[in-house]
């Protein structure tokens, strides 16, 4: 009877009705929040939303203290913010909640963050970083993508970062990157890990300029090495 068994499951197994390892996880559209089967330090979207964008930090607390403002990210062209966010998250930028510290926080909301120094006992604040939750539509912008480029990576986390600018994936890769991408994924070389869920707060990631990760705008001063792939239209 054991051996019948081994057998049938070998059968099922080759026939693919079943496999014994969980599913690899789907390919994110830029930029997702994908249910990804390890865990994630931070909570879940509110409900009826589909993703966060990336930790964002544009700010340090010097002078007035640390403004972290929407309306800000959209000056700067950050193509991964929402036009309409709906909920904000803000920790410190070493991951510790807001709550943590102690501090008088002037402003929190969907808007934005701000912390003035001049509230603050010590008159300082932390330094903050944000994300915002966003809309099913704007998850996924309504893309369809025919076929996704290969993985490249032409830098490393040394120095001043990862830097993997789509100008210079031309360049390096001439003839490999379709002329208008739609989408970008940007995961860890050696993890694979999806940079959204590393922690690192990500300076540019946009599919009509690529992925950077500062080493300047890490707690630890040092970013995890990516590589990308850019997801291109129907024709």
């Amino acid at each position: 009877m054991i051996r019948l068994l081994i057998v049938a499951t070998s059968v099922a197994l080759a026939l693919g009705y079943f496999s014994p390892y969980p599913p690899y996880p789907p390919y994110p559209l830029y930029p997702p929040y994908p249910p990804y089967p390890y865990p994630f330090p931070f909570p879940p979207p509110p409900p009826g939303l589909e993703c966060w964008t990336p930790w964002l930090d544009r700010d340090d607390p010097d002078k007035k203290g640390d403004w972290e403002l929407h309306s800000q990210f959209l000056e700067e062209k950050r193509c991964f913010v929402c036009p309409n966010p709906t909920d904000i998250d803000v920790t410190t930028v070493k991951g510790n909640s807001v709550a943590s510290t102690g501090e008088v926080i002037f402003q929190k909301d969907s808007k934005g963050f701000i912390c003035r120094n001049e509230d603050q006992p010590d008159g300082r604040c932390c330094d903050y970083r944000v994300r915002f939750a966003c809309h099913a539509p704007f998850c996924d912008r309504g893309i369809t993508v025919c076929n996704w480029t290969r993985f490249f990576s032409r830098d490393n986390a040394f120095a001043k970062g990862d830097y993997e600018l789509l100008s210079d994936l031309r360049v390096d890769f001439p003839g490999e990157i379709c002329d208008d991408p739609v989408a970008i994924e940007a995961v860890t070389v050696d993890t694979l890990t999806p940079a959204i869920h590393t922690g690192d707060n990500i300076h540019i990631y946009c599919p009509s300029k690529g992925f950077v990760c500062r080493a300047e705008d890490q707690p630890s001063h040092r970013c995890h090495n990516y590589k990308v792939r850019f997801g291109c239209p129907c024709r």
